[in-house]
């Protein structure tokens, strides 16, 4: 991977963790993988701030 593309989709992930028992984590499942939606366009599996 390329160094500027490998800072950029870490920058990317380290603004969407949170810190769970000291550790940052991200999560990922299929629905938001693929970006599932309601029929009104709502996305499933969004976290709450």
């Amino acid at each position: 991977m390329p160094p500027k593309l490998d800072r950029l989709i870490g920058a990317w992930m380290w603004l969407h963790t949170a810190t769970i028992g000291g550790q940052r984590a991200i999560a990922c499942d299929g629905k938001t993988l693929r970006g599932a939606r309601d029929a009104a366009g709502a996305a499933h599996n969004q976290p709450t701030p």
